[in-house]
């Protein structure tokens, strides 16, 4: 299947290319007009929603799916990325196992570089927002 999810639940795409080793770490975060972070539901179910959906075990009190109803949009996205140094992440591959991996990587919070970059979406419609 092109670009979407097969029977097994695993998504498969034809259309990717490799951008970054080492990553991990990436969060994408939305807020409003007045740089608030959208964490919670607002607005109702006819006219512009915003409903950013649950959190994590690991972090409840991150959003893990916005949904954007009718004319609302984030006015800013902030991305972050959590990159490993290279020497680090080829000693990570070499492990052998799940747990031994996740140790190392505890151990490595030195080597790891973090970036975020917030994006303001300029068409925003500002009366979606109350």
């Amino acid at each position: 299947m092109y670009g979407g999810f097969n029977n097994s639940r695993t998504y498969v795409s034809n259309n990717i290319s490799k951008v970054l080793d080492g990553i991990i770490h990436f969060r994408v975060r939305v807020y409003n007009p007045t740089n608030g972070w959208i964490s919670s539901w607002y607005g109702g179910y006819d006219t512009n929603t915003i409903y950013p959906f649950g959190g994590t075990l690991a972090q409840p009190t991150e959003v893990n799916t916005y949904f954007f109803f009718s004319n609302s949009v984030p006015a800013f996205v902030e991305l972050e990325l959590g990159v490993v140094e290279p020497q680090i992440y080829e000693r990570y591959k070499s492990l052998p196992t799940d747990q031994v991996r996740t140790n190392y990587l505890k151990e490595q919070v030195a080597h790891v570089h973090l970036f975020r970059q917030r994006i303001p979406i300029r068409n925003l419609d500002r009366t979606a927002y109350p």
